[in-house]
């Protein structure tokens, strides 16, 4: 009464009609003694966490203040929010974000 075995396993039965020397008959048996170990493996969560790109050498804080009208300004998530005395430019910029 042995197990049915899963599909495209290896099935002795069909290399016992083989006309092969005696060292490559051992060869063969060496597949059906082997049995696989089960190995627990330990997992630790790594967070994938982007390389951050400031554009002054400082990361933006996102203290804004609101605008009087109470419009949205979209600085920093429209246009980009930087200090005007050490701009950015804009062709290095591109080149860094690729």
């Amino acid at each position: 009464a042995s197990k049915p075995l899963p599909a495209n396993a290896y099935n002795p039965d069909e290399f016992k009609g083989m006309k092969v020397s005696s060292e490559v008959e051992e060869l063969f048996q060496y597949i059906t003694r082997y049995k696989p170990h089960t190995i627990e493996l330990d997992t630790t969560l790594k967070p994938f966490i982007p390389e951050l790109i400031p554009s002054i050498g400082e990361v933006d804080a996102f203290i804004k203040m609101p605008r009087p009208d109470g419009e949205a300004s979209g600085l920093g998530t429209v246009c980009l929010d930087e200090p005007t005395l050490n701009p950015t430019d804009q062709a290095i910029l591109d080149l860094q974000l690729r």
